[in-house]
């Protein structure tokens, strides 16, 4: 068992040389927690760390001083005097302990826990830093420094061409895939997380190797990122899984699972049940999953509204897409009331208007159901001149499992041009609407805002117009 205190620096790194002369990979889970940011060190206030190169002999001895170091500088709230130390450490354990230990991946954990710490202290780098904006000529953040040392060992360890699962040290690229995943999702690098998938995807022969742990995170990430691309198949798939694998004693990670997995679920048509939400205190949707089911758009766009902030860190934009949703359904009823596969769009406009309590105008439906056709979530067309939506005489309003998962915009050559107008009307309504909307809150949750900016940007980037 390790200690959950330390009264001095000498009993601290006794502690640790014993563990680490086990050369086992228990000894080495032992020296993970040794190495938590939790430990109570309290002999910090007064621990003068002697010159650093008389432990140059001993980099395990430098590793834990540069650590002790760090912790040091966080009680001080000296953040990037802290990271500088982490990163140090990180250096030396990969120069003398990574590289030079061919046959041997007992270290692993330590090795994790070196990452996870030089993440948590750039994050508070970076966010005590006195830039209040990132600066890209400044050289990059300081979680940007941590993701190039953490990916720097990643590499390490998946070039290894040890066969066997017992030595290998591609045993370990799942867990520094996760903490590289905390870091790009943090800044909104979505696209550094594509080859990172593919390796995993590519490791099949190692999936029995990885922990429960890392593979309930790897699949939350990745079904955030399907979530982001839209991929609802994938995202229910990862999500899925990592609720069902998350242990029951994680309430909290298990309530965070399902604030993306419940608006992927109602996408797909599949409303959640009361006792789920109430038991994950997440009774919040139930109005959603009310208006979603009667197809009232007005009461869907008050509540998003009210709960905005409560959305904002998780999935806001996400659930924003239910108001399709909640289209498709109003436009189902007109249709059971109407029985007749040729309605006016007039006859539409006046059904969200019952909704709003405001006039709805035919050219705003329009765009609505060019949208729903496009992404399958309606079957049939629209006779601009006669302003009359002509619906498929069979299954008119398919299943949402059926209709289509990534409803993206298609190339420029494949879309006629008055599917681009549409698409592009609503979408970037939609998008500057949010945008707005975030910036007037009070709590601004500013990674909410990058998020927007992104898919903005991206979304202008791609439009063709006719």
């Amino acid at each position: 068992m390790i200690p959950t205190k330390f009264s001095t620096y000498d009993d601290f790194l006794l502690c640790a040389h014993k563990c680490f002369a086990e050369e086992s990979w228990s000894g080495a889970e032992r020296i993970r927690k040794l190495l938590s940011m939790t430990v109570n060190c309290q002999f910090l206030k007064k621990f003068y760390p002697a010159d650093l190169n008389a432990a140059e002999d001993y980099p395990v001895d430098k590793c834990l001083c540069l650590h002790v170091c760090a912790l040091q500088a966080l009680q001080k709230k000296k953040y990037q005097e802290a990271l500088t130390y982490e990163l140090s450490c990180l250096k030396i354990f990969t120069v003398n302990v990574l590289e030079k230990c061919k046959e041997e991946n007992w270290f692993l954990p330590v090795l994790y826990q070196m990452c996870s710490n030089l993440r948590y202290v750039a994050c508070q780098a970076d966010k005590h830093s006195r830039l209040p904006f990132f600066d890209e000529q400044q050289g990059g953040s300081f979680l940007e420094q941590a993701a190039a040392a953490i990916l720097a060992c990643y590499r390490i360890c998946i070039s290894d061409r040890n066969v066997s699962l017992e030595v290998t040290k591609r045993v370990g690229t799942l867990n520094l895939t996760n903490t590289l995943f905390r870091i790009y999702f943090a800044m909104n690098q979505w696209s550094n997380v594509i080859p990172l998938i593919q390796t995993v995807d590519r490791s099949e022969d190692l999936m029995n190797s990885f922990s429960i742990a890392d593979k309930v995170t790897y699949n939350y990430f990745v079904g955030r990122k399907a979530l982001y691309d839209c991929d609802f198949e994938v995202a229910d798939k990862c999500l899925s899984y990592a609720f069902k694998n998350c242990p029951e004693k994680f309430l909290k990670n298990r309530r965070i699972i399902l604030m993306h997995l419940i608006p992927v679920k109602i996408y797909r048509g599949q409303m959640p049940f009361n006792d789920l939400l109430e038991k994950y205190q997440l009774t919040v949707f139930e109005p959603i999953v009310a208006a979603v089911r009667l197809g009232d758009v007005g009461a869907f766009e008050r509540i998003m509204r009210a709960n905005a902030e409560l959305f904002m860190p998780n999935c806001y934009l996400f659930l924003l897409k239910l108001k399709m949703v909640c289209y498709r359904n109003l436009f189902k009823k007109v249709y059971l009331i109407c029985d007749h596969h040729q309605i006016p769009i007039e006859y539409f406009a006046a059904a969200v208007k019952m909704t709003r309590s405001k006039e709805a105008s035919t050219n705003a439906v329009e765009c609505t159901l060019v949208n729903l056709i496009y992404g399958g979530q309606l079957k049939g067309y629209i006779s601009h001149q006669s302003q009359v939506v002509v619906l498929s005489r069979k299954n008119p309003f398919p299943h949402l499992a059926e209709t289509r998962t990534c409803p993206c915009l298609p190339s420029a050559s494949a879309r006629p041009a008055t599917l681009t107008i549409g698409i592009v009307t609503f979408e970037l309504f939609s998008c500057l609407r949010a945008v707005i909307h975030v910036w007037q809150k009070e709590r601004i949750c500013r990674s909410a805002i990058s998020n927007v900016l992104v898919k903005l940007k991206a979304f202008i980037g791609s439009i063709d117009f006719p």
